[in-house]
């Protein structure tokens, strides 16, 4: 919050400063115009961000439809960072479910995600649980994570 009031208060003095420096004319209209549509934009982008954010979305389901590509450097690039970005996410929400990630390996094809290996190091499963099993965990990790269980792998 205090940050967005330092964004507004920032963009309202520079919005002033400029009207002051500005030469009269059509310069000054054309520029005031575009300056307070910036500053418009400054006050009401953290607020639109709020209220349509949905909190119903999976946090890999923007990473899965995100499109597809063909071929070539955007193929590769695209790849890479869809690549990166979702090792990063499996691994936070792992750790926010108290599950402690060695190695999250993500590999895309058609610039959608198809296996996601994950190599647990806190993997305990004790003798007096029979009922839990590595399929229960990769189960439990597939609904977490909000991917089908088809495309998890867990190694421990």
């Amino acid at each position: 919050m205090k940050a967005y009031l330092f964004t507004v208060i920032c963009s309202a003095v520079i919005l002033s400063i400029a009207d002051f420096i500005i030469p009269a004319g059509k310069m000054k209209t054309t520029s005031k115009t575009v300056l307070s549509f910036i500053f418009l934009l400054s006050v009401v982008y953290p607020v639109t961000k709020e209220v349509f954010s949905d909190v119903s979305v999976t946090p890999l389901n923007t990473i899965e439809t995100a499109g597809t590509f063909e071929s070539g450097e955007t193929y590769e690039y695209f790849s890479s960072r869809k690549k990166d970005y979702a090792e990063k996410k499996v691994s936070e929400i792992l750790e926010e479910n108290d599950l402690i990630p060695e190695k999250v390996e993500v590999t895309v094809k058609s610039g959608e995600i198809d296996k996601i290996e994950i190599y647990l190091s806190n993997l305990v499963i004790g003798e007096e649980n029979p009922n839990i099993n590595i399929n229960v965990i990769t189960d439990y990790v597939a609904d977490i994570l909000g991917v089908k269980r088809e495309i998890v792998v867990i190694y421990d």
